[in-house]
This record gives structure tokens, C-alpha cells and sequence, in this order.
């Protein structure tokens, strides 16, 4: 490996359009938490008005996005212009409010990545210390709500009532038998859907390692690293999502294959990761449920008129009680492609090739900032893993990391081989 100098670059945090970058993230660890409170609930529209400013940014930029447009950027307005097309008409249908969850999850969001992409003040450093915040306050308010609701008794974060006040009346918690602990209640955590929450937790639980897998020819790990990978498992242990278990073991194959010893050695970890999934159990993820996930399947996926499969193409929009969405509960990422369109659909699946380019052409290309761009593709598979199951992609705050992570992949590699940058490291 050759010897590389190193350049510390400190953040600017206080510069105003980094900290609403910051604010938005940060934010998202908790602000399920504290919403449920009735003296707190307006702030569940914070994170949307704070993505309507980062939009407003976006358009200020607009002349300096044009003049650094790629292909990806090109691929993400596609997008932007498909769902802006189905969500017109799905509001000449079903009307624009009853879609307006629609705009705010697929449409809204996805400027996050302009603002990124054009703005060299986001630094990996910066990015990497916001996760690192994040992960610690998210895990906070996981484990408290587990301790006080099994231990204490006390449902200090309330958020059956919550969801009860909501009108979704089949939003409760499920017991789980936890391996050491038994059976016992699964916390909602930040994403509000065990599920999910634990999905994000094992996508920075393998962010974290790939981080660790990619750097170490460059510098030791530290303590810090290991505690939050530390933190990381448990947050993905207390979720009891057996699926967040199932990609943890799928990433550790992935990143230790190369070297025989450390390919054995993976292969212990995840067979105990998968012991751990099978003394995961409930009413609800019993074998016979297993068993219906097929015939379920089958059966969500009906299209029972020809004016229902033409709404497959640009898409069926957000479910509602009065809009049934051809789907299924058990398999998520169905769900996605009957919500947004076949159309825009596509467009995400061309956008995750062009990202795996990326990944793959940058290997040989020995820029620290690339080992990063790396980290944050393991960050990114892992979620697209989790959502297999339940939505982790397109759910705050989640779907900002993964934009976030996307410009920042996309601005660094235009700048290497664009730009051809010498080989330098920055932190």
C-alpha cells in the first residue's frame, strides 16, 4: 500500500445550510419519540418543513446543478419527473390531499441528493459524525422505551395509544422470545415500526464494520469504532427483527469472502447470528406463518380489473382507507412497485446499477474518500436487504441517510474521474 498524507479538514456545522442538514438527520432519532406526547405532536411536520427549505435550496443552486450534471443526476430528475406525473394523476383520481403522503415519502425527499451533490462542504467527516450522533441518541431512546415498558411496567413512549388516536388501530406491540431474555415486548424505535427500526440499526452496525473492513490498511481502529458497532447489535438485538439479523449475516460474508480464514470465521459469526433468528419467535413469525407467506403473497398481488393494471404503471399511490393497494404485507419491496409504478421503479433499480458502477470502478482507485463511498454502499445494500421485509428505503429518517450517502458517492467519484484528483486522504 502506498504511503498516504493525510489532511484534516475541520467541519463547518454552524454554516446555515449545514446545520438544517444536521437538524434533519439528528432529528430523526427521536422525533417519533416525542410526537406521541399531545404537547409535541406538531412536531411530526418539522422533518417536512425542513426538506420543503432544503428544496428551496436546491432551486437557488439550480444553475450550478445543471453546469455539474452527470448521469445520475439525470437518472434522479427522471425519477422526480415520474412520481411528479403519477402523483398529478393520482390526485385527479383520489384526489391531491388524500396523496399527500405520496409527495412527502417519494417526491419531496429525494432533493435531499442535489443538495448534497452540490454542496463540497458535507464532508465524510461531517456525514460520518452525524450517523455517529444519531446511532447514540437513537439507541437511547430505543433502549429506555424497552426497559420501561417489559421491566418497568411503565409505557413511558405510549405508542399503541399513539397509533390508536391515529385511526390505525392495528398498530400494537408484539412479544418476541429473545435468546437470554424470553419473551418479552419489541420497542417501535425511531423508524416507529420494530421492524424497521432494527434494519437500520444492523445498516449502521455494517456501515460501521465496512467501515472498519475498508480502513484498517490505513490506520488502526480505535475504541470509538467498536462501541458503536457495539451499540449498533444491541440496537438490532432489543428490535427483534429477525430480518435485521439475516442481513448482518448476509454483509459479514460479503466483507470478509476475499480471505479464506476470515471467510470461516464469517461463516461462524452469521450461523450464530442465524441461531439467534431462530430463538427469535412470536404468534405473529411462527412457522405456520411461514407457511402463509406464499399463498398471501398470491393472493395481495391479485388484479382483479384491467383498469387496475393499468394503474400498476405509473402507480397506485400511498394506501389509504379508501385506496387499496395491490401488495403485500410480507414482502415490502412488492409493495414499492405497485405504490410508486413499474415506471419509477425501474428508474430506482437503474439508479442502484449506476451506484454499484461506481463502487466497482473506484476499487482500484486508492482515495480514502472512495474506501468512504464504499462504506456507505454496505450502509445502503444493507437497507435495501431490510426492505425485503418492511420499509426501511423510503421511511424517515432513513430515506435522507441514503440520499445523503448517494450524493455524497456521486460527487466524489465525478470528482476522481471527472476531474482526475491526485491521490490524497481527507478526513
Amino acid at each position: 500500500m502506498p504511503m498516504l498524507k493525510k489532511i484534516k479538514i475541520k467541519p463547518s456545522f454552524l454554516n446555515p445550510s449545514i446545520l438544517l442538514f444536521g437538524t434533519l438527520i439528528v432529528l430523526g432519532s427521536f422525533y417519533r419519540y416525542i410526537r406521541i406526547y399531545p404537547f409535541f405532536n406538531n412536531v411530526q411536520y418539522l422533518p417536512y418543513i425542513l426538506e420543503v427549505i432544503i428544496f428551496i435550496f436546491v432551486l437557488l443552486k439550480f444553475k450550478k446543478i445543471t453546469n455539474n450534471w452527470d448521469n445520475m443526476d439525470a437518472l434522479f430528475s427522471i425519477f422526480i419527473l415520474s412520481s411528479s406525473i403519477s402523483y398529478l394523476i393520482l390526485g385527479i383520481q383520489i384526489g391531491y390531499w388524500n396523496q399527500i403522503e405520496f409527495l412527502l415519502t417519494y417526491i419531496l425527499p429525494t432533493f435531499m441528493y442535489y443538495f448534497v451533490k452540490n454542496n463540497n462542504k458535507i464532508t465524510f467527516y461531517m456525514i460520518d459524525h452525524l450517523l455517529k450522533i444519531f446511532v447514540i441518541v437513537a439507541f437511547v431512546f430505543l433502549s429506555t422505551e424497552f426497559y420501561t415498558t417489559n421491566y418497568l411496567g411503565v409505557p413511558f413512549f405510549n405508542f399503541a395509544q399513539y397509533w390508536d388516536s391515529t385511526g390505525n388501530i392495528g398498530y400494537h406491540a408484539s412479544a418476541v422470545n429473545y435468546l437470554f431474555l424470553g419473551k418479552l415486548n419489541r420497542p417501535w424505535g425511531p423508524m416507529a415500526l420494530p421492524q424497521s427500526s432494527g434494519s437500520m440499526f444492523a445498516s449502521f452496525f455494517t456501515y460501521f464494520l465496512a467501515k472498519h473492513v475498508y480502513l484498517v490498511p490505513i490506520h488502526k481502529s480505535n475504541k470509538k469504532t467498536f462501541f458503536y458497532l457495539i451499540i449498533s447489535f444491541l440496537g438490532t438485538y432489543i428490535s427483534g427483527s429477525r430480518t435485521a439479523l439475516t442481513t448482518i449475516a448476509v454483509i459479514i460474508l460479503i466483507l470478509y469472502a476475499k480471505s479464506s480464514f476470515k471467510l470461516i470465521f464469517a461463516s461462524v459469526v452469521s450461523v450464530v447470528l442465524l441461531v439467534i433468528f431462530v430463538k427469535f419467535g412470536s404468534q405473529e413469525a411462527s412457522v405456520e406463518g411461514f407457511k402463509n407467506v406464499i399463498p398471501e403473497t398470491s393472493e395481495g398481488l391479485t388484479i382483479d380489473s384491467i383498469e387496475r393494471f393499468f394503474e400498476v404503471i405509473y402507480g397506485q399511490g400511498s394506501p389509504t382507507p379508501n385506496n387499496k393497494v395491490i401488495g403485500t404485507s410480507e414482502i415490502h419491496i412488492l409493495n414499492q412497485i405497485f405504490i410508486i409504478g413499474i415506471v419509477s421503479f425501474f428508474i430506482l433499480f437503474l439508479i442502484a446499477i449506476k451506484l454499484k458502477g461506481f463502487n466497482k470502478k473506484q476499487k482500484e482507485i486508492y482515495i480514502i474518500n472512495n474506501l468512504y463511498s464504499r462504506a456507505f454502499t454496505i450502509y445502503i445494500l444493507s437497507s435495501a436487504i431490510g426492505s425485503l421485509h418492511y420499509d426501511v428505503i423510503f421511511r424517515y429518517p432513513n430515506n435522507n441517510i441514503i440520499l445523503i450517502m448517494i450524493g455524497y458517492i456521486s460527487r466524489e467519484f465525478m470528482k476522481v474521474n471527472k476531474y482526475r484528483l491526485p491521490v490524497a486522504i481527507t478526513t
